[in-house]
């Protein structure tokens, strides 16, 4: 497993046994594992780095026990004691994103069915979006900017609403082409991705935090 120049932020937990792996999840999966400190002198634990992967990269294993937390940074993190690789691994496969916080299962129009998890609602609801758009037209078959209530806008060709006031935690689509806003509640999220959906002909199903 290739090291990362940029594994600089340290899982923040330090109540959890020696041994436990925290594995970060952003655009590569980063590895952190609990171990006794070298002073002889010391009964501490640090956090040392195992290694990353490109996220599109890393096999298939079974992780047993883990829990996920967002540390102050609003990095996430995954902790668990155990990690079994796909050698290692039977009947009980089981992939990481299996267990993420919030997992969508897009199904395209031609039945092909696509696993989009992350550990925060706001990036699900991008990452489907973008795949709508950039594959499936879906901004051809919105009236833009899309103003599901009286006053602000969903997705618009600006990070601005109707009535000119800033879009708040606006997020670029389509390399800058389109914006949207990720202020919605989880149940709007929910009821906006199903109107996407269902507009290019796909449809989608929840599960994980969607659903609590």
């Amino acid at each position: 497993m290739a090291m990362s120049p940029n594994m600089a932020s340290k899982p923040q937990r330090d109540n959890v046994p020696a041994g436990t792996y925290a594995i970060r999840i952003g655009e590569t999966q980063e590895i952190w594992r609990l171990r006794e400190s070298d002073d002889p002198f010391s009964d501490s634990l640090e956090w040392e780095p195992v290694g990353s992967r490109a996220i599109d990269s890393v096999p298939k294993s079974s992780y047993e026990g883990g829990r996920w937390e967002s540390d102050e940074d609003g990095d996430i993190w995954f902790y668990v004691e155990e990690i079994n690789p796909e050698k290692e691994v039977e009947a009980r496969q089981v992939q990481l994103e299996d267990t993420a916080p919030y997992s969508v299962e897009l199904i395209t129009p031609d039945g092909e069915h696509r696993r989009i998890t992350g550990g925060m609602q706001a990036d699900v609801f991008e990452e489907v979006i973008e795949v709508l758009i950039t594959e499936f037209d879906l901004a051809k078959k919105l009236e833009l900017p899309f103003v599901p209530g009286y006053k602000n806008a969903v997705i618009t060709e600006e990070p601005r609403h109707p009535n000119g006031e800033e879009m708040e935690r606006a997020r670029a689509l389509a390399g800058g082409e389109f914006y949207m806003s990720t202020s919605p509640t989880k149940e709007q999220k929910r009821d906006y991705l199903n109107t996407f959906a269902d507009l290019t002909g796909s449809s989608i199903r929840f599960s994980n935090g969607w659903n609590d």
